[in-house]
C-alpha cells in the first residue's frame, strides 16, 4: 500500500511539473551528548553506531522538527528525537 502510494505521489509530481525542494539533509546523525567522554563510551560499549541511525519519519510542531529512527539495527540511542527548526545542527535523544 506505502509503494503504491509514493508511486501516486511521484507521478502526480512529474506531470504537474513541480518539483520539491530540500531544505535539510543528513548523511548521518550525530547527538549532542553531555560531553565527549559520554560519547565516546557510548561508541565504544556499541550503544551508539552512527551510522546505524537512519531516520524514517518526520513531524513538525511549532518550532520544533521530530524525526523518527527505527531500532532494525544496534547503536540507535532514541527512536523519537526532536530540534529546534533554527538550530538544525543540534539533535537530541528524547
Amino acid at each position: 500500500m506505502l509503494h503504491l502510494l509514493s508511486l501516486v505521489v511521484s507521478l502526480a509530481v512529474a506531470t504537474t511539473g513541480h518539483t520539491f525542494n530540500t531544505v535539510y539533509s543528513w548523511k548521518q546523525v550525530e547527538y549532542k551528548l553531555p560531553n565527549d567522554s559520554i560519547q565516546n563510551e557510548f561508541i565504544a560499549s556499541g550503544d551508539y553506531v552512527p551510522e546505524n541511525n537512519m531516520l524514517l519519519g518526520l513531524a513538525v510542531w511549532h518550532k520544533k522538527m521530530f524525526v523518527t529512527m527505527p531500532r532494525w539495527k544496534n547503536g540507535v540511542l532514541a527512536t523519537v528525537n526532536s530540534f529546534s527548526i533554527a538550530c538544525v545542527s543540534e539533535i537530541y535523544p528524547w
